[in-house]
């Protein structure tokens, strides 16, 4: 229980930026965003595309490649400011409880912030991007066969997304190196 205690503030943050990270985006994602993005040639091209890849329509392959092109920016964008925002924080945190220990707080390694940001960027637009389209278009499909079946699977589709979604950024995290994975053979259990 003291462990959790100890890292509350941090659980705090992530909880924090998570959840401005999720209103961004759902407000970024938004398809009616596109239309709104103002007077100019730029966004008379992003109002002429589909919502998501999957989209029914008459839309061209071109269209739809620069649907997910532009949606996946998004999404990098977003991890990219939101890394750095968390990463940023938690930096601060940590600086707050070495001056309030008098620079005897337990050391805790924390990622370099360009690096941690780049990964998650990169995360969102390969891993997340590619599951929010398919997650619309399996919705989609649901939507028109029964809307009241529809509410109910996309609740189980979009928490099965998150879970999938959590797995893959560690798997992410340690395939480019910003994460180790932990040594748990007989000698670290020994050392318990």
């Amino acid at each position: 229980m003291q462990d959790i205690l100890n890292e509350l503030d941090f659980f705090l943050t992530d909880c924090a930026v998570g959840a401005v990270l999720n209103f961004v985006l759902i407000w970024l994602l938004a398809p009616t965003v596109a239309a709104k993005a103002g007077p100019g040639p730029f966004a008379a091209q992003l109002s002429k595309l589909p919502a998501f890849v999957f989209e029914s329509g008459q839309f061209t392959l071109g269209q739809r490649a620069g649907a997910g092109l532009y949606k996946g920016s998004l999404f990098g964008a977003c991890g990219f400011l939101g890394s750095v925002g968390g990463t940023s924080l938690a930096y601060m945190i940590f600086m707050a409880r070495q001056a309030a220990a008098g620079g005897e707080a337990k050391k805790k390694e924390l990622p370099n912030v360009m690096a941690n940001s780049l990964g998650w960027a990169s995360f969102m637009f390969v891993s997340t991007n590619p599951r929010y389209q398919v997650v619309n278009a399996v919705e989609q499909a649901i939507y028109k066969t029964s809307a009241s079946w529809g509410r109910a699977l996309s609740l189980v589709l979009r928490t099965g997304n998150n879970i999938i979604g959590g797995a893959t950024w560690v798997m992410w995290a340690r395939f480019i190196g910003l994460q180790k994975k932990e040594d748990k053979g007989p000698a670290k259990q020994k050392q318990k």
